[in-house]
């Protein structure tokens, strides 16, 4: 878990998905099983084609 207390690391944090993924979870403890996969949950490709059937892009 981490803490990020200002505009400037939120921000790096975004920039560098090979550090700060999401894909394996996002919460303190592991989800229930079969829970699917959401766009906060996920990185990379899926990430990107969850978020533009979303946006409509």
């Amino acid at each position: 878990m981490y803490a990020l207390p200002r505009y400037a690391e939120v921000r790096a944090a975004l920039g560098d998905p090979e550090t700060f993924c999401s894909g394996g979870g996002v919460a303190m403890d592991d989800p229930p099983e079969g829970v699917p996969v959401s766009t906060l949950m996920s990185d990379g490709a899926l990430h990107e084609h969850l978020r533009s059937v979303l946006t409509g892009s």
